[in-house]
């Protein structure tokens, strides 16, 4: 632990000095443990009276011994004791990922961060993140000495998560139900699928070789505008070879008559390297009444069968079943009214395809 002398001025008066600590995180098992609640704490008081302490951090590993996933939402869910953050609070943290053996992934700061997003059911809390285009082991939440001058920073857990096709905080005009990609005769193929459409004007296809921060436009495909059945896009990227990286990650930009936009989760590319027949989900009917009417269809599975994870609204797993590589078709257990998210991964836990589902009710 390190300590400042600072000195104490009232009315333009040295008084007295007083210790500060400086670069301490107390607790720093509880951001780790099962307890959602307890919380580590970034001491930034007295950053910067010392040189070489303008800087705080705490990194934690993803899920034990697991990893999190290009396309994860990834960050932590934080907490200052003098009050609520605000968008101001980005400027001052940093969030980076890191692979198992410790090496710099990504790193977010200021506007690239997603936000500052106030945790459902509690006013004290939020989730600070950004969209991970590479996989990562371990995340951290680094902490500079504007963060707070009389408070602390408090850190309840990391996570990285599944993100919603065309997740956005307003009804959608387009309910995207597939977005897929593989490499085929040189070049990188996108496919992706919509349930239904309503005044939906265009897709804007966009790359990131993962080198930068980036994407980039790459191209662009008419929307059906209005739409009851399900509809199929493709879009070939010819141009991705001559990128020179050995992986490319795409993302839809869905944008509607009203110029409203979306984005999609990420899909990575192996360039050179052509992909089997790529996994599918299915989900039907969707939105439905009946919960209990509903059924899961997976497609190309691979030889080790998998698991369909159903979460809730709020990130809760609340259903896990496993489905090997010769079933067609699976119910779901009976589920509440409300929006939920089913998720196909492998055994080993890694995404293969996502879908939303809408359970009205009576």
């Amino acid at each position: 632990m390190q300590f400042a002398t600072v000195n104490v001025v009232v009315g333009g008066t040295v008084t007295g000095t007083v210790s500060v600590k400086v670069l301490e995180v107390v607790n720093p098992g509880n951001a780790a443990d099962n307890d959602n609640n307890n919380y580590a704490q970034i001491n930034t008081t007295g950053l910067g009276l010392v040189t070489g302490t303008t800087r705080a951090s705490l990194r934690l590993r993803i899920n034990g011994n697991g990893n999190g996933h290009a396309g994860n939402r990834v960050g932590m869910v934080v907490g200052q004791g003098a009050g609520l953050l605000d968008l101001t609070a980005l400027q001052q943290f940093t969030v980076l990922t890191y692979d198992a053996s410790g090496n710099l992934i990504e790193t977010k700061t200021g506007a690239s961060l997603l936000g500052v997003s106030l945790l459902p059911d509690f006013t004290d809390r939020s989730k600070v993140s950004f969209l991970a285009t590479r996989d990562f082991a371990y995340v951290e939440l680094e902490v500079n000495s504007a963060a707070s001058v009389l408070s602390n920073t408090r850190v309840y857990y990391a996570f990285a998560e599944d993100v919603p096709l065309l997740s956005v905080p307003y009804p959608l005009p387009v309910e995207l139900a597939a977005f897929t990609g593989r490499w085929a005769s040189d070049a990188a193929e996108l496919s992706w699928t919509t349930a239904s459409e309503t005044n939906s004007r265009y897709f804007v296809v966009e790359r990131s070789t993962g080198n930068d921060d980036a994407f980039r436009a790459v191209g662009q495909v008419a929307a059906a505008g209005t739409s009851t059945r399900a509809r199929a896009y493709k879009f070939r990227d010819a141009e991705a070879k001559a990128q020179g990286v050995a992986a490319l990650y795409y993302r839809l930009r869905q944008v509607d008559l009203d110029g409203k936009e979306a984005f999609s989760p990420l899909v990575a590319i192996t360039v050179g390297k052509s992909a089997l027949a790529t996994p599918q989900l299915a989900v039907y009917p969707n939105p439905t009444a009946d919960a209990q009417a509903v059924q899961v269809s997976c497609l190309n599975l691979p030889a080790a069968g998998g698991l369909v994870q159903t979460y809730s609204q709020l990130g809760q797993l609340v259903s896990q079943l496993p489905v090997a590589e010769t079933t067609t078709r699976l119910a779901l257990p009976t589920l509440a009214p409300g929006l939920y998210y089913v998720v196909l991964r492998t055994v080993s836990g890694q995404q293969l395809a996502g879908q939303k589902l809408v359970i009205r009710g009576n």
